[in-house]
């Protein structure tokens, strides 16, 4: 035998040849029909269950390939959904930074109003009690002239 064998046909021919010199060096003249059915039968039965083999490799392969797959989607399908959450928790962060700062300036201008309105109240209050004193000193300065004259 001569190098190495690579292929089933490569593996018959050689089994042939090693047949041929082996029936020269014994004295046989012929081999049998039936060993060469044999030795076909085993070499079918090799390629099936390479075959087999390498169907069974393919389908893990594959298989794998869709685990890989279905991983990459469910990362990307993550990544989208963290994008999200984090989009719709900045947009509440605004939301409520913006809610204080009109409630600040509500506040504002409702203090700037009422502060207006006491300062309004407070002098009215003031004119009403020097009305009120004016009236009662004259009431009583009255008094004091009808009464003591």
């Amino acid at each position: 035998m001569q190098g190495m064998i690579k292929t089933l046909s490569d593996l018959q021919r050689t089994l042939d040849n090693t047949q041929c010199v082996a029936d020269r060096e014994s004295g046989a003249a012929q081999t049998s029909l039936s060993d060469l059915k044999e030795k076909a039968t085993e070499l079918r039965k090799a390629r099936s269950e390479l075959d087999e083999a390498q169907i069974r490799s393919r389908r893990k392969t594959e298989a794998l390939g869709k685990q890989i797959l279905v991983r990459l989607l469910k990362m990307s399908l993550m990544r989208a959904f963290q994008t999200w959450n984090d989009h719709a928790k900045q947009k509440k962060r605004k939301r409520s930074i913006l809610a204080r700062v009109v409630n600040y300036w509500t506040h504002q201008i409702v203090s700037t109003a009422m502060e207006a309105w006491r300062y309004l109240t407070k002098q009215q209050r003031r004119i009403k009690n020097n009305c009120r004193n004016i009236i009662f000193c004259v009431l009583n300065h009255l008094c004091t002239v009808t009464f003591c004259t």
